[in-house]
């Protein structure tokens, strides 16, 4: 396996997916894969189009070693500044003489690269003088909100419900950064598709709890109890494709409270979601928060369509009538 890494990142040709992900996702996350299983496609899919943009130019790992070991670095290092680590890789030429030569700027570019990787999160914004736990406090979700203010003291929505009754599209996402993120403009929520790394493990580079939280709040939208969900749930999977089932918390608290991270963003969806109306048809009809709206909106259809049931008939036997007279 350790041979596998030895290989180059940007000429891959010969190097099969499904063999390298299994070292890659131990080395890298501390996870444990099958190999072609859905986790490890994608995690593999995310490996791909992170080290697909990377610049020659300005640095370029030889080899899936070069990117484990600054990755290791990062989590030796966890209370070192940005601007000091350049100075631990040239310590240690050994493992890192692919960035021999290379100018400080480079380096600190790599190191924040191989941290995006790890972190599976955007690393813009990351300034010189913060250890890397720093810049992960400084941008991590914080819970501020008041359920009296809010009036959502249990969250009920669903993906399902967002996309059936408020017209909401899922975009699923592979940077933690954006989950839970809802543009109101396209009418779109972001979600992280990469169930399988949210399991609680050390190493992770998050605050314990962290990650526990996020797949609950996952679990919350997510739900496996009845079979309408679970039709629906399949259809999401099979056209997008997400890990949405591993490592998924059971039984997740509806409390907003209950979530010290993401309280605030599954708040804002609730409310989003209750003060949404139906705008088609299709939307009323799997809209059942309003029992009387709903059964409204169901006996004028009923209404509407015996009057042209009542026209239909009487149109015919008139003309039935026009003939035999």
């Amino acid at each position: 396996m350790s041979a596998l890494l030895k290989k180059a990142v940007i000429n891959r040709v010969g190097q099969n997916d499904g063999d390298l992900i299994v070292p890659l996702a131990e080395r890298l996350w501390g996870l444990s894969v099958r190999k072609s299983s859905k986790e490890a496609i994608l995690l593999i899919e995310f490996y791909n189009a992170k080290t697909a943009i990377l610049d020659p130019a300005r640095f370029c790992p030889t080899s899936h070693n070069d990117l484990v070991n600054l990755v290791s670095l990062l989590k030796t290092r966890s209370g070192t500044s940005l601007k000091d680590l350049p100075s631990e890789v040239l310590a240690n030429q050994h493992k890192h003489a692919w960035l021999a030569g290379r100018s400080n700027e480079a380096v600190l570019a790599a190191m924040k690269f191989a941290a995006s990787i790890w972190l599976m999160s955007s690393t813009s914004g990351w300034s010189e003088d913060e250890i890397l736990s720093e810049f992960i406090q400084r941008n991590r979700p914080s819970c501020t909100f008041s359920t009296s203010a809010t009036n959502a003291s249990e969250i009920q929505v669903t993906a399902r419900g967002l996309s059936q009754i408020a017209g909401i599209d899922i975009l699923w996402t592979s940077d933690l950064r954006e989950h839970l993120k809802y543009n109101p403009r396209q009418r779109i929520l972001s979600l992280f598709r990469h169930g399988s790394f949210l399991k609680e493990r050390s190493n992770s580079g998050y605050p314990q709890g962290f990650l526990q939280e996020t797949a609950s709040t996952m679990a919350l939208l997510f739900p496996y109890g009845d079979s309408p969900h679970k039709r629906w749930n399949r259809r999401i999977r099979r056209k997008a494709e997400p890990d949405v089932e591993v490592g998924l918390a059971t039984n997740p608290s509806r409390d907003p409270q209950d979530y010290q991270y993401w309280g605030g963003h599954l708040i804002s969806i609730q409310k989003t979601f209750d003060t949404s109306k139906p705008g088609t048809l299709r939307q009323w009809i799997h809209d059942t928060r309003d029992g009387n709206q709903f059964y409204t909106f169901w006996f004028a259809v009923f209404a509407i369509f015996l009057t042209l049931l009542f026209g239909l008939i009487q149109s015919v036997t008139g003309i039935l009538q026009v003939i035999k007279d």
